[in-house]
């Protein structure tokens, strides 16, 4: 009962985070302009770095107590973007090191409260549940925005993070681990973990970056903008449509049938989009994409629960998620200025040889992957 309640208040609280971020976050360049992109990209730039050594942190002072911390500086950005200067960048700076401790604590949070037996359908409740929060924080807020000028609208959601740190009070447990820097080491060099790094940083960093960018662009530019909001809501509703049943379905069918599948709708996605942009393909390719990023964020804590075994998870979630960020960061570097279908066949080449790269993983089963420490 107990395991339960951590991880409906983990859950909820995460939804308020998001709610809030996620709306004030798509108003950024509106309301910035040049300022409002530089504290994007300084905030996933950090974010990706800080993960190295995000562990150490949230492996002693606790996985409650970063949670707490590293939630108010999310309120503390939103409020930071009504100075329009350059405190709003160090804020933005700030927030990108405290993400890395939020969801770091975040997983290992969630691993160390669930049995081994429910990971799966832990995780997918949290991602159910947060990514309501994203959506419907995006609705509300283009309903608000009619009615209040974007100075209101941010004091309104930089609220919520605030409510969240209240939630989290509420949590039982402070997990910690007794983990140590040079550990980093000995995951980093295990063979089995480079073949997961890879797959990371391609399928969740390299499709996370080609569906919040590239995609958006594309429709713009060869549909028109006005569609630009009915062809990513499967982007938004998708994984809230999914994730619970996906996360559920690994516990008992294995977390390596999914990663199967997510490659084979990746794939099929991108090389529908290369064929022919049409409305009616570029809807079912967007669908398949979604799925496919959607079932590779769900699985990403259990995987990792999987190959950790109860030792080192804030250390392995750290790596991982500095490999998904650099390979966002990476692909928004080198691909923005590359012609669509170009794009679209370079990825489609990159997930087939990153299938290549995990499949002795996916052969052997991530439960059965060793660490020496």
């Amino acid at each position: 009962m107990l395991k339960n309640r951590e991880i409906l208040i983990l859950s909820l609280a995460f939804f308020l985070i998001f709610f809030g971020y996620d709306a004030s976050q798509q108003y950024l360049t509106t309301y910035l302009g040049s300022l409002g992109f530089s504290a994007i990209s300084l905030i996933y730039l950090t974010f990706a770095f800080a993960n190295l050594l995000a562990f150490i942190p949230v492996s002693r002072i606790g996985t409650k107590k970063m949670l707490l911390l590293s939630s108010i500086f999310y309120s503390l950005f939103i409020l930071s973007v009504l100075l329009k200067n350059i405190l709003t960048l160090v804020f933005a700076a700030f927030l990108g090191i405290m993400a890395s401790f939020l969801w770091v604590s975040q997983t290992m949070h969630l691993l160390k409260a669930s049995s081994p037996s429910e990971f799966g359908k832990n995780s997918g409740v949290f991602a159910t549940m947060k990514n309501i929060g994203s959506t419907s924080g995006l609705i509300f807020s283009s309903i608000l925005l009619a009615f209040i000028s974007l100075e209101k609208l941010f004091l309104f959601f930089s609220i919520f993070p605030i409510l969240a740190v209240f939630t989290l009070l509420f949590l039982k447990n402070n997990f910690k681990e007794d983990v140590r820097a040079k550990d980093l080491r000995k995951i980093v060099i295990n063979g089995d973990i480079q073949r997961i790094l890879v797959h990371n940083f391609v399928l969740a960093g390299f499709l996370f970056g080609f569906g919040i960018s590239t995609l958006p662009l594309e429709i713009t530019e060869k549909i028109g903008k006005e569609f630009i909001g009915v062809l990513s809501t499967p982007l938004y509703l998708t994984p809230i449509l999914t994730s619970y049943v996906v996360g559920k379905l690994s516990d008992k069918l294995g977390r390596e049938s999914f990663i199967y599948l997510a490659y084979a709708l990746g794939i099929a996605g991108l090389l529908l989009l290369f064929y022919r942009f049409s409305f009616s393909f570029a809807m079912l390719s967007i669908i398949l994409i979604s799925l496919a990023f959607s079932i590779s964020f769900v699985l990403g804590m259990p995987i990792i629960g999987d190959i950790a075994k109860g030792v080192n998870i804030s250390c392995i979630t750290s790596i991982l998620w500095f490999s998904s960020c650099l390979g966002t960061s990476i692909y928004s570097f080198f691909f923005k200025n590359l012609k669509f279908e170009l794009i679209c066949k370079i990825l489609a080449i990159l997930l087939i040889a990153s299938f290549f790269v995990i499949l002795p993983v996916l052969r052997k089963g991530f439960k059965n992957i060793k660490i020496k420490y």
